[in-house]
């Protein structure tokens, strides 16, 4: 079940998205996020998420872009 779906992290609360994924048993994904001066981001998933459920943990009220 674990290979059916991946977790990632946004920047706002990393560590309830690593609570969630120890409460079930999986792993976070591995993503890169970088921060440009402007306030923009730019963010890589650092693994294939192909014929994967794809969950981000991540707020949509401010603040969102924590750095």
């Amino acid at each position: 079940m674990a290979d059916d779906f991946i977790i990632f992290a946004g920047t706002a609360n990393r560590r309830l998205a690593e609570n969630i994924a120890v409460e079930i048993g999986v792993r976070l994904g591995d993503a890169s996020v970088e921060h440009f001066p402007d306030g923009e981001l730019s963010i890589r998933l650092d693994e294939t998420v192909r014929g994967r459920e794809v969950f981000i943990v991540q707020p949509t009220q401010p603040p969102v872009n924590l750095i």
